[in-house]
């Protein structure tokens, strides 16, 4: 009888979780309608829904090994796929997913305690606020958090009673984790030794089991991965450039891009592939790549022990840090658009929740630390997998269910003891929850207002690509300078703002402050050249960066225009040498041959820039100019008429094809 009043106790506490959890996060997504940004997609966010598109589109399978993890876009493309191409319809099914995890961490922590810890720590992460940013963005953070409640909650039942169904939906979620989190690989070993230690009988069948249900998952992606790149990855092909970017001489610890200014998606495995290539002298594979990487950092932590050592504590603190810090999105610049993000913000933080998951950690080992000891190691180990790599709020945030639970249990043993009188017993974990606080609360290792500015830039400039928004992006980029006059990358975007305005000159001064501040920033130096004209910055360019296929370009036609048509030839060849898919650089350097006399090679170049872009106008002018030399007239004459079908008041292309008739009736008249 006591039992079922508990359980109906239970039922309700969780529905009204449920009901919390639904209203925040409504009430959340309504506020944060109004803000400016709220249609942008910025950094992975951007890539994710391209990718979705792709896969809605029918392109499931795709053309290269994965370089970032594929569950998500798979999700999102699915939704696409029913809902059409919306992120609003995304954002509403992530919260509804971060409902279900509410729910979850619930069930698991009256599986793992009690139902009062449980029906705490659903009511914590109902309110936390990091789990309400991350599941109003189109960001993986929402999978994360789903599939550890969901996991925590099957090994509890494992931990009360194993049975075979319980042991492969653990071998699944792992997997499925691995999918969002390469990182959270580190979790199967762990869950494999605490199986062997604490079973009697049947580890053989369970690991079997659990080993099983991971395989069912991550096979099929790295037979897919063999398969269209030729190269075996369990998950994705980027363990090698991660781990180098937060283990070099200059990494600070959090994300810093390969290239400066370069910290997007979409270019991100292209640079670390080219600076990897640059430096083998060839092109590599993405797994020749990833060990180039890996290589790097070996070498670093061999040579300089000590610095790399300060490092991983410097990691140690940005990963105690209250602070959230920022990679493309800010929970702080949401909350001021967001009142209840704020509020929930004040309290139900990190720095408020750490410390009492340590209090909760410590009180809790005394009563059952053999059933528990699994709910310690895991998070241990994922916290170790994140500071190995490099620290950032969403590579942080899969610690969360593990924190809410033990913050949870501390409550829940705080009130107890209060309720009974005798707070001796917590005084011990009280004094360490309390050093925690002093190292939490302690100043932050990165100016607040630094992150607010790499948040502004990031909204600024998405925001600048349409011609409405370009007062408010101004605005913005005036106040990111503002916060942080020194920040190179934003006096870039704010020059290409500039340059679209038409105001050269300001444009330049940005330019020039760019460069003055980041000597090394190869986008800024290649914008001023263009927006000069200037071979010698483009030089400027190339040094810092040899494969750079649009400054390659770009330089051969000023040589051109020079009559300097050999250097001009060269440095064609090295654009499409860089970049094959290089259609100006295609086409310039064909019409360039054609007219030096060297029409076979010069009609196969412009074929090829006409395969890479159909409607370019240019390309089929200047293939026509080539077949016209070749007295090729019928087919030369063709392309002059597909370059008045695409542009009719084209003077020059009429009388090209008026020339090219004339001399094929001519022909044939001779025959």
């Amino acid at each position: 009888m006591m039992r079922q009043a508990r359980d109906r106790r239970f039922t309700v506490a969780v529905a009204f979780v449920a009901v919390i959890a639904l209203a925040v996060r409504l009430i959340y997504l309504w506020q944060i309608h109004g803000a400016p940004f709220f249609e942008l997609l910025i950094g992975d966010g951007r890539a994710y829904d391209a990718w979705a598109k792709q896969i809605a589109d029918g392109e499931w399978l795709g053309d290269q090994v994965f370089y970032q993890a594929p569950l998500y876009p798979y999700f999102l493309g699915v939704i696409y796929a029913v809902a059409g191409a919306d992120p609003v319809a995304a954002r509403v099914c992530q919260l509804m997913i971060g409902v279900g995890s509410c729910v979850l961490i619930a069930l698991a922590g009256r599986r793992w305690f009690n139902w009062r810890v449980g029906a705490a720590a659903g009511a914590l992460m109902a309110v936390y606020a990091p789990a309400i940013f991350f599941d109003g963005l189109i960001q993986k953070s929402c999978l994360d958090l789903l599939l550890l409640s969901a996991l925590l909650y099957v090994l509890g039942g494992i931990a009360l009673r194993s049975s075979a169904v319980q042991w492969i939906a653990a071998g699944v979620l792992c997997g499925l984790l691995a999918l969002t989190r390469e990182n959270a690989l580190v979790l199967v070993p762990v869950i494999a030794v605490w199986l062997v230690a604490t079973l009697r009988q049947k580890r053989g069948p369970c690991l079997t089991l659990f080993v099983a249900g991971l395989v069912v998952v991550l096979g099929p992606v790295a037979l897919r991965n063999q398969i269209v790149g030729g190269e075996f990855h369990l998950t994705t092909s980027q363990l090698g450039p991660n781990l180098y970017i937060g283990n070099n001489p200059q990494a600070p610890g959090y994300y810093q891009p390969l290239r400066y200014g370069r910290g997007d998606a979409r270019t991100e495995a292209q640079d670390a592939a080219d600076l990897a290539s640059q430096q083998a002298g060839r092109a590599l594979s993405p797994a020749e790549v990833s060990r180039f990487w890996t290589q790097q950092v070996f070498q670093y932590i061999k040579e300089q022990p000590g610095d790399w050592f300060r490092l991983m504590l410097r990691k140690c603190r940005l990963l105690l840090a209250d602070q959230e810090l920022t990679d493309a999105e800010d929970q702080y610049t949401y909350a001021d658009h967001a009142p209840i993000l704020k509020a929930c913000g004040w309290v139900f933080r990190w720095g408020v929740l750490a410390p009492l998951a340590v209090l909760g950690a410590i009180v809790s080992w005394r009563r059952q630390r053999r059933r528990q000891a699994l709910l310690y190691a895991l998070p241990i180990a994922l916290a170790a997998s994140v500071v190995l790599f490099y620290v950032m709020a969403r590579y942080r945030y899969p610690l969360t269910p593990f924190v809410i639970l033990f913050a949870a249990a501390g409550l829940y043993e705080l009130m107890r003891a209060v309720r009974r009188r005798n707070l001796r017993p917590s005084l011990v974990a009280g004094a360490v929850a309390a050093v925690v606080t002093a190292i939490i609360a302690w100043p932050n290792p990165l100016p607040p207002q630094r992150l607010r500015a790499t948040a502004l830039n990031n909204i600024a400039s998405e925001m600048m690509y349409n011609p409405e928004n370009h007062g408010d992006a101004r605005r913005m980029f005036d106040q990111v300078l503002q916060l942080q006059p020194d920040y190179a990358l934003a006096h870039n975007n704010l020059a290409v703002l500039l340059v679209r305005q038409r105001q050269f000159d300001a444009a330049l001064h940005h330019y020039r402050k760019a460069i003055e501040f980041q000597p090394d920033f190869v986008d800024a130096h290649y914008n001023s050249a263009v927006l000069l004209g200037s071979a010698e910055h483009y030089l400027v360019v190339l040094r810092l960066d040899p494969n750079h296929a649009n400054a390659h370009n770009n330089l051969a036609s000023l040589l051109e225009r020079a009559g300097r048509e050999d250097d001009a030839i060269a440095h064609y060849r090295a654009a499409l040498a860089a970049d094959p898919a290089h259609r100006e650089a295609a086409n310039n350097l064909g019409a360039l041959l054609a007219h030096r006399g060297n029409l076979t090679q010069g009609i196969t170049l412009l074929e090829k820039a006409i395969r890479l872009n159909p409607a370019y106008i240019d390309a089929h002018y200047n293939l026509g100019l080539a077949l016209l030399k070749a007295r090729r007239f019928d087919e030369a004459a063709r392309q002059f008429s597909i370059v008045l079908e695409l542009q009719p008041d084209d003077p020059a292309a009429q009388r090209k094809l008026n020339e090219a008739q004339a001399a094929g009736n001519g022909n044939r008249s001779d025959l």
